[in-house]
């Protein structure tokens, strides 16, 4: 792959036609600007007759000469052409040049192929992501969820997860959980649930967007999960939420599940 290129003919007499070209990308638009120079080049006269000159970038014509006239030695012509790229960022182009040097006909031809560099591309967004964890779509402190979405498209170097809480009426800010770096269009993290300012009756929610280098697609929001394993104590003639603990050992600690008998059944609490 490349940004700069030259294309020559063949010699006559020592003199021949050359296209030297340099490109500068637009990752927003996708394209790639050549800035081509055609110039006739060898010999030691300042200039020489020549017939038809024909110079083709990409298919098109950028200098077309049908007559027999003085071709000087340096620059014949030059311009830019804006070249558009595949929709995966990849192009390759080819160039041409035909002249007839000190003849009324073609005798001199070069051609190349080149491969532009490669523009990276936005990459679409999964189309589902799901969090789980022990109990379905409930989670006690201390349990691990699991992440898991598909179908992202397009060119991919991983993807970026966060999570957020819903505590005390309200969504907080999200928080960065961590990259997955992976080419796969599908893909899976865990997060361990170990905040410490979490109640029965919160929740936790996770988001997943495609990477392609800097390059990002939109978030895409998982379910939310509940947390169980609470209790609720009453203090001052009010239910407040309560937190669990037990003796391990010698210390005390909090209690990651908290279960109640209810009609003969053990259930977890909330």
């Amino acid at each position: 792959m490349a940004l700069s290129g030259s294309v020559s003919t063949n010699k006559y007499d020592g003199r021949y036609i050359k296209l030297a070209w340099t490109a500068t990308q637009s990752v927003a638009n996708n394209t790639s600007t050549i800035k081509w120079t055609l110039s006739a080049v060898g010999g030691n006269v300042k200039w020489y007759k020549t017939g038809p000159v024909t110079c083709v970038i990409n298919g098109q014509t950028v200098y077309s000469s049908s007559s027999r006239v003085s071709m000087y030695a340096g620059t014949i012509s030059s311009g830019t052409l804006t070249i558009a790229h595949d929709t995966n960022g990849s192009k390759s182009f080819s160039v041409s040049i035909s002249a007839a040097i000190y003849t009324s006909a073609v005798n001199c031809t070069g051609s190349g192929s080149f491969a532009l560099d490669k523009i990276p591309r936005t990459p679409s967004a999964p189309s589902t992501v799901t969090a789980t964890a022990g109990n379905g779509n409930y989670v006690s402190i201390g349990d691990t969820a699991t992440i898991k979405w598909s179908g992202a498209s397009g060119v991919i170097t991983g993807y970026e997860v966060q999570y957020r809480w819903y505590r005390k009426g309200a969504w907080e800010s999200w928080s960065s959980s961590k990259t997955v770096t992976t080419t796969s269009t599908s893909g899976s993290s865990t997060q361990g649930v170990t905040s410490t300012a979490a109640f029965a009756g919160d929740k936790l929610q996770f988001r997943v967007r495609a990477m392609n280098g800097s390059l990002a697609s939109g978030w895409v929001t998982s379910n939310t999960l509940t947390v169980v394993g609470g209790m609720r104590i009453k203090v001052n003639g009010a239910w407040e939420q309560g937190l669990a603990f037990v003796n391990v050992n010698g210390t005390w600690k909090r209690a990651q599940h908290v279960f109640i008998k209810v009609n003969g059944v053990w259930e977890e609490s909330v």
